[in-house]
């Protein structure tokens, strides 16, 4: 056997490079063409041709640290503080999982309390019970059962808090999320301030908004943000609230991107960073944060034009489908949940014939055209219209279900 055979991992990665045309699920920039129109495509170009220079193992003195953070970084953490109007933000080069265990680790010790939404990421169900064994978990209320879409079962979430306060044994931290890929966002404007006027004793808020970085640069979206509400909440009801994005899925970062807001006291905003200093690697991707950093530049001076058209070529797509297939059809999801809108990026299409599911349809996209997609069911598929939507990837899209293929996606399925 060859040796170069025994690449099985390199081998596979540039098979699907060259078979992959556009991505309907996260990391924007794959989809690197819808840079054309920023003002900022030269600078990522740029970092995208010279990754491995970016890759530097140089540290201090003459280059900042990222868990010592003094120059550079320094600055830069501080510009992404001033885009988001929080007390600190922290770069994140592991995972928006690190993110959740810093966060955990920073609020809570083994004598805290915790009620927790059960449809938090499965990191923070890790690492809590590392912290403390003392966890409420609130079961989520199903909004669809055939796409498996739920939300936070708000009343029980308040009685519950209610009911500890007066017994006199209330929770000090509540961690919840705020908007799923499914396409659920929580009105925060709602939710935030229900929570803690229901328990005077809370003192840490943990909102995983790991899908909606994005939403803090869309006009229509952003009230509805944990960094938007948390700004005022923090500081009129004295209570520390720490918000995670998982900058990757909705922004033009590289794939590991994470950020972590928080608003609060001194003391919270000290155990953060301690904890960032804890847990870091000491060897962060050079790259990565040079990412985040043109992420959030590009998001402040241009997320609401690219959020608009990511809203527009959804409805689109939607206006295709109603108009010309018979195969697939859009939901009817005009009806919001309680305390809760859809997200217009988030397209889901019902399929009309119990011959196909939906595996069969994601495999034949990918297979036969280039189009990647994560998220199906055996009625349902979904398309998540990021930044890095094109118009280009949308007409790719429509070519690929049009009614003159169905007959042949049939024939390849039976």
């Amino acid at each position: 056997m060859d040796s170069f055979d025994q690449l099985y991992f390199f081998n596979d990665l540039k098979r699907i490079s060259k078979l992959n045309k556009s991505s309907f699920h996260v990391l924007p920039i794959q989809n690197i063409e819808s840079l054309d129109r920023s003002k900022f495509k030269e600078q990522y170009h740029y970092l995208l041709n010279n990754f491995i220079k970016f890759e530097k193992t140089i540290t201090q003195p003459f280059f900042d640290s990222l868990v010592c953070p003094a120059k550079q970084l320094k600055l830069s953490m501080e510009m992404a503080k001033e885009v988001f109007g929080t007390d600190t933000t922290l770069y994140v080069t592991c995972g928006s999982s690190l993110s959740n265990q810093i966060a955990v680790s920073s609020l809570c010790n083994k004598k805290t309390k915790v009620l927790a939404q059960k449809g938090i990421h499965q990191s923070l169900h890790f690492y809590i019970p590392m912290v403390t064994k003392n966890i409420t978990y609130i079961e989520d209320i199903e909004v669809c059962k055939e796409r498996q879409v739920t939300r936070l079962d708000l009343d029980s979430f308040i009685n519950a808090l209610k009911d500890e306060e007066n017994k006199g044994e209330p929770y000090d931290t509540v961690i919840i999320n705020s908007q799923t890929y499914e396409g659920l966002i929580t009105k925060i404007d709602e939710v935030l301030e229900c929570i803690i006027t229901s328990s005077k004793s809370l003192k840490n808020i943990l909102i995983d908004e790991a899908w909606g970085a994005w939403t803090s640069f869309d006009e229509g979206l952003k009230r509805y943000t944990a960094i938007y509400n948390a700004r005022y909440l923090s500081k009129k009801y004295n209570v520390n609230i720490v918000v995670s994005h998982s900058a990757h899925k909705s922004l033009f970062a590289f794939r590991q991107s994470s950020l972590l807001h928080a608003f609060g006291s001194i003391e919270c905003i000290k155990r953060l960073h301690d904890t960032h200093f804890k847990l870091h690697t000491t060897s962060p991707s050079y790259p990565i944060i040079s990412s985040m950093e043109l992420s959030i530049l590009h998001a402040n001076k241009e997320g609401s034009f690219y959020s608009s058209n990511s809203v527009k070529l959804a409805h689109d797509l939607k206006k295709f489908v109603e108009s010309n297939l018979t195969l697939f059809n859009n939901y009817d999801d005009e009806n919001h949940s309680k305390n809760s809108i859809w997200d217009p990026t988030k397209v889901w299409l019902r399929i009309n014939d119990d011959s196909f599911n939906g595996s069969h349809i994601r495999n034949i996209l990918f297979d036969d055209y280039g189009i990647y997609l994560s998220r199906y069911n055996k009625n349902s598929i979904l398309f998540n219209f990021h930044y890095g939507i094109t118009d280009e990837c949308v007409k790719n899209l429509m070519k690929a279900p049009g009614r003159e293929h169905e007959r042949l996606i049939f024939e390849r399925i039976v």
